[in-house]
C-alpha cells in the first residue's frame, strides 16, 4: 500500500495558493488511479490547524509538502509542489 499525505498550512493567505495549486494536482492524481482502479494507492491530507502536533512530530515546516510512505515507511518527502507526472513517478517507483 502506497499512502501519499499532502501537508499545507491554512493559516495564512499568502501560502493559500501554493496550497490550492497542491490541492488541485493531489485531486487530479487521486481521481486518476480511482479511474484505474487502483486500491493500493491512498491520498491523505494533514493541514496545520487540526494536524498540528503531527506535523512537529515529523518535522513538517514547510508548505505544501509531500510525503510518500510505502506499507507505513516514510520513502521518500518533498517540499512544495510537484507536477502530477512526478507524483506518479514516485508512486509507481515505490
Amino acid at each position: 500500500m502506497v499512502t501519499v499525505i499532502k501537508c499545507i498550512n491554512t493559516n495564512f493567505a499568502a501560502t493559500a495558493r501554493p496550497s490550492i495549486i497542491c490541492s488541485s494536482i493531489i485531486g487530479r492524481t487521486a481521481a486518476w488511479y480511482h479511474k484505474e482502479g487502483r486500491t493500493d494507492v491512498e491520498f491523505i491530507e494533514k493541514n496545520n490547524r487540526e494536524h498540528h502536533l503531527w506535523l512537529e512530530k515529523n518535522n513538517i515546516f514547510a508548505f505544501p509538502s509531500l510525503l510518500f510512505y510505502k506499507d507505513g515507511e516514510l520513502k521518500y518527502s518533498r517540499a512544495h509542489i510537484m507536477a502530477q507526472a512526478q507524483i506518479m513517478e514516485v508512486i509507481e517507483n515505490l
